[in-house]
């Protein structure tokens, strides 16, 4: 009995762990859409202007931000963005070739 109890318990952790790990992603008040939409204007740019376009979530001393990368024929642009503020923390723009 002891042993499934334990047995219970710790399958329902695995789940809340688990659920966390999806559902907690988007905690933050800035959705991935929202953050490339805030790289795409400061860029000056259209998402038909663009190719390569990535976000993902990466996690810094500072808190979690979005890491949102993308390029022009002439240009490569990276972009860090706080996930709870939006704050547009780190810019980088590259000329090519």
């Amino acid at each position: 009995m002891k042993r499934r109890s334990i047995l219970i318990i710790a399958l329902a952790l695995v789940l809340v762990l688990s659920a966390c790990a999806v559902g907690c992603a988007d905690r933050g008040d800035i959705s991935r859409r929202q953050a490339i939409q805030l790289a795409l204007d400061e860029a000056g740019l259209e998402r038909s202007e663009v190719r390569d376009l990535e976000a993902e979530l990466d996690r810094e001393r500072e808190g979690l931000y979005w890491e949102v990368d993308f390029e022009t024929p002439q240009h490569e642009f990276s972009y860090d963005i706080h996930v709870d503020s939006g704050e547009i923390r780190r810019v980088e723009r590259e000329r090519k070739g």
